[in-house]
């Protein structure tokens, strides 16, 4: 190396040392040296912690006996009855599949013999009368499906009946699975193919009914943990342990559920400095799906089918917030203390649930978690945002 390089890397640390020591550190505050002092309102505190005890009291639903589904049929088979379809002394070989009106969730149909659902989701109001005494509901799922169908009336003749259909030849096949009012008509298992449900009258007509249908959940539940009244959403419990809601996968109780994890991070720069806060909810273990289907609306986000999920301890949870501006005298500030005043990363322990529960917020349309109600989110606990408001779908 040259005399004139050495001179010049000499001259260049000198500036340099000569800079930092004009700069001041009275003002740097290092995460060491941080007042570990939580900024929990303690009012929203005990707010987040009533609304999730009404939570968990909420009414459910869901009366369905787990016996009736191990009750239910293994297999469907053809009892080797057929039934041609009419309408008005008119066989369905006049008619093709694309005419027949179809019925979507939360309709009201008027009366009429055929109707074909608009999917695997169903809740049709209709009427029998002499003119009208059968109804008949065509769908067809492309892959193996479960099945759940409840008919309820004031008429305690009604029946609902499902059959298998060849519309090659224009023919319904009796399974021999019918149902009377209010009773459960459950399919674990039912194969991709054309079905159809067909609801009579075993005495006299003349009065309404209500038919609910979902046949969107994944084959072979073993349990019904929750349903709407509508059956416009379904979750169902299988043999490896996994729940679904709907066709979505939701959660396997015997595993840590990276799918759930959840995470929201703040961050603003300007002027030489910025602010950053982080919340990371991972290694998420569930004790409890809470009853209901939501919709749900909060200042960070919003959607109309939730679940919520109550978190057990070991499940991982990291805060984190920092702070740094540039200048004569620069400030750093950088802290790991959650609101309940407990470092992070750790796991949530018994200690933690006595400031409530601590529930992460499911997206049943996305398939994703989208909020954590708790009072370990520090927009929800310090007051900075609203709390969120939910109804039961």
């Amino acid at each position: 190396m040259t005399n004139k390089k050495i001179r010049f890397l000499m001259m260049l640390s000198i500036a340099i040392l000569l800079f930092f020591s004009t700069i001041s550190t009275e003002n740097i505050v290092y995460a060491d040296e941080f007042d570990e002092t939580s900024s929990t309102d303690s009012e929203n505190l005990e707010e987040i912690k009533e609304i999730q005890k009404n939570l968990q009291e909420a009414d459910s639903d869901n009366n369905l006996d787990s016996s009736e589904i191990k009750n239910a049929p293994v297999n469907l088979e053809k009892t080797g009855d057929t039934k041609e379809i009419q309408q008005d002394n008119d066989d369905l070989s006049n008619k093709t599949k694309d005419t027949i009106q179809p019925v979507q969730d939360s309709d009201t149909v008027q009366p009429q013999a055929l109707y074909e659902i608009d999917g695997l989701i169903m809740n049709a109001t209709s009427n029998l009368s002499q003119a009208d005494p059968t109804d008949i509901f065509f769908f067809s799922p492309t892959s193996d499906r479960g099945l759940l169908t409840r008919l309820s009336s004031d008429n305690a003749n009604y029946e609902v009946e499902l059959y298998i259909v060849d519309w090659d030849s224009m023919i319904m096949y009796n399974t021999g699975i019918i149902k009377g009012t209010d009773q459960w008509l459950l399919v674990p298992n039912l194969p991709a193919g054309d079905y159809a449900l067909e609801v009579r009258s075993t005495g006299e007509v003349g009065d309404n009914y209500n038919l609910r249908m979902n046949a969107s959940i994944p084959p072979n539940y073993t349990n019904i943990i929750e349903f709407t009244s509508s059956l416009s959403h379904v979750v169902a419990e299988y043999a490896d342990s996994s729940v679904y809601a709907n066709g979505t996968h939701v959660l396997n109780w015997s595993s840590s559920n990276s799918n759930l994890s959840w995470k929201r991070e703040f961050y603003f720069s300007d002027n030489g400095g910025y602010n950053r806060r982080t919340h990371e909810v991972y290694n998420v273990q569930v004790k409890d799906i809470l009853p209901n289907v939501y919709s749900y609306n909060s200042n960070y986000t919003s959607s109309q089918q939730v679940l919520f999920l109550a978190l057990d301890i070991d499940t991982g949870f990291m805060y984190n917030e920092s702070q740094y501006q540039s200048g004569t005298n620069p400030i750093y500030h950088n802290s790991f203390v959650d609101t309940l005043g407990k470092k992070t990363p750790r796991r949530l322990d018994v200690h933690d649930f006595n400031y409530g529960e601590h529930i992460l917020v499911f997206d049943i349309s996305t398939g994703k978690t989208i909020d954590f109600f708790s009072g370990l989110n520090f927009y929800y606990a310090a007051g900075i945002e609203p709390l969120p408001t939910y109804s039961p779908r």
